[in-house]
């Protein structure tokens, strides 16, 4: 388990250090929606990376066909399974998503905060308040190549962390399944903090869904296709389906 907090750590501090870099001049704080993700994605395959070379050079063959069945979905796997655990997790990332939204709307209405503000653990950091950070979400939003280059690369890197390397160790360490679901989907969800607990709940129930499709059928044919779709949800917010038509700006946040 240490290793997986420590990879988690430094994850988080990675993305941390690429937020607070970009706070340091107020010019620069529009980039941090692209350099967060950016650097989360790279710090997760490099996460990933390493604890998968743990697993190889300690476990040998049996931690890497682990490994090949939390990608590929095993030996047992077939089209049909495969097809009905990608359209069960599609709904309960579904709901999911529109649970966060829910959350988040909630949350307002008991606190009434003041029009963008951020949690006040985070006021001190000089970061962008929420309004200031959705609009620069929709302005990359507005950019398809830019928005769907960050998104791959930010999928790519959290599934191979904490849908594959993650639950394969704590596996190999004797945790039960359930547990090499949840505790990486609260590591995934605590690295959205800056948009306040509320966020960090919602992402938690969509790693939970992300877990069990890449426990059921692999994280390669279920979790990250699911992840890019909940990446389209979240586009969709932002851009207007009709030229000329200002965008429906909701809550929900990659």
């Amino acid at each position: 388990m240490s290793q997986v907090l420590a990879v988690a750590l430094g994850v988080f501090v990675a993305v941390a250090l690429s937020v607070a870099a970009c706070s340091i001049r107020p010019a620069w704080r529009r980039h941090i929606v692209v350099a967060a993700p950016v650097t989360l994605g790279l710090a997760s395959l490099v996460g990933a990376w390493l604890l998968l070379s743990d697993v190889a050079l300690i476990s040998g063959a049996g931690g890497t066909s682990l490994a090949v069945a939390w990608t590929l979905g095993g030996a047992a796997a077939n089209p049909w399974v495969t097809a009905g655990v990608l359209v069960a997790c599609g709904l309960a990332a579904r709901a999911a998503f529109r649970a966060e939204s829910l959350i988040l709307r909630w949350v307002n209405r008991m606190k009434k905060p003041r029009s963008g503000a951020l949690p006040a653990e985070l006021l001190a950091l000089n970061l962008p308040e929420r309004a200031e950070t959705m609009s620069e979400v929709g302005r990359t939003a507005a950019r398809p190549g830019r928005y769907w280059s960050v998104s791959l690369l930010a999928v790519a890197g959290e599934e191979s962390l904490f849908r594959v390397a993650m639950p394969v160790v704590l596996v190999l360490l004797g945790f039960p399944v359930w547990v090499a679901i949840v505790v990486p989907a609260a590591l995934y969800a605590v690295n959205h903090i800056g948009f306040g607990l509320a966020s960090v709940l919602g992402k938690l129930l969509f790693g939970v869904v992300l877990g069990c499709g890449a426990w059921a059928a692999g994280a390669l044919f279920v979790s990250a296709p699911i992840h890019l779709l909940y990446q389209s949800w979240v586009r969709r917010q932002f851009v207007s389906r009709k030229p000329g038509r200002p965008a429906r700006i909701k809550e929900t946040v990659e």
